[in-house]
């Protein structure tokens, strides 16, 4: 049974830590604003969309020393926050945003909170998606708006329910892909806005997949890049490496490499 208590909405507003100097090392703002301006969200039964405010860290700064002088500032926004009706709480938000305010950088991370398997939400509080636009700045543009020029890694996990005994479960990454690319963006003073999805070409492009048994112990792992390298982990024994297998594309041969490591007798 699941039993939850409404409580008294929390009123701090900011928290530091000692001082460097006559600065505080480390500050960090809240407010019950989780975003300045929300996205429209749409929930069903027993899931409920929150629409009031809610208290959540709005900036996080940190101080770069007396050298530099100034503090380095991430700012958070928020999306889609939703509440589940039946006794499961809290789901989490459907995005959160992070903005670096000196690097002008921006990074995106989707979860999925709606996703509903009997009573449970296996995937709340697990990135489902991380995408991350870092403008490529030789000197700050004279004025904002602005297009200029930026990397953008993105990857995308997808995970696995195990049932267990005694309706227990399991939720572990059995999947993911990462692309990276240039491309141009709206460089704004509240942000960057990417303004097409998936580009026309990708630099980079990788993916990978995981095995694991029944405690829950990763047991095997590969990672293959397109067009160069694949990594192959196998790991029966917990924390024993047993084979570690790298090859390397070479034009129309291949180069092979293994590396075999044996166990101990009384460990296997």
């Amino acid at each position: 049974m699941l039993v939850q208590k409404s409580g008294q909405v929390d009123v701090i507003n900011a928290v530091w830590d000692f001082l460097v100097g006559d600065k505080p090392r480390e500050v960090i703002h809240y407010s019950s604003r989780w975003s300045d301006a929300p996205e429209p969200a749409d929930c069903a039964f027993p899931a409920r969309c929150i629409r009031h405010g809610l208290p959540v860290v709005r900036e996080h700064w940190l101080w770069q020393g007396a050298d530099v002088g100034q503090y380095r500032k991430m700012l958070y926004d928020y999306e889609d926050p939703r509440v589940d009706l039946q006794g499961r709480g809290f789901l989490g938000f459907g995005k959160v945003h992070v903005r670096d305010a000196d690097r002008r950088s921006k990074t995106t991370t989707s979860f999925d909170n709606a996703t509903r398997s009997g009573t449970i939400y296996p995937y709340a509080g697990l990135p489902k998606v991380v995408m991350h636009v870092a403008p490529i700045l030789h000197e700050p543009p004279p004025s904002l708006p602005a297009v200029v020029r930026a990397r953008i890694p993105r990857t995308e996990t997808f995970y696995h329910l195990k049932h267990t005994v005694f309706s227990a479960h399991f939720v572990h990454p059995f999947a993911w892909t990462s692309d990276e690319w240039e491309q141009d963006v709206l460089l704004k003073t509240d942000g960057v806005d990417v303004p097409h999805y998936p580009p026309a070409f990708y630099e980079r492009r990788r993916s990978g997949n995981f095995e694991y048994d029944d405690y829950g112990n990763r047991t095997n792992s590969e990672e293959v890049t397109q067009g160069g390298v694949r990594r192959i982990l196998h790991t029966p024994c917990l924390g024993v490496l047993l084979r570690k297998l790298r090859e390397r594309s070479m034009g129309s041969g291949r180069a092979r490499r293994s590396l075999t490591i044996g166990l101990d007798a009384r460990r296997a």
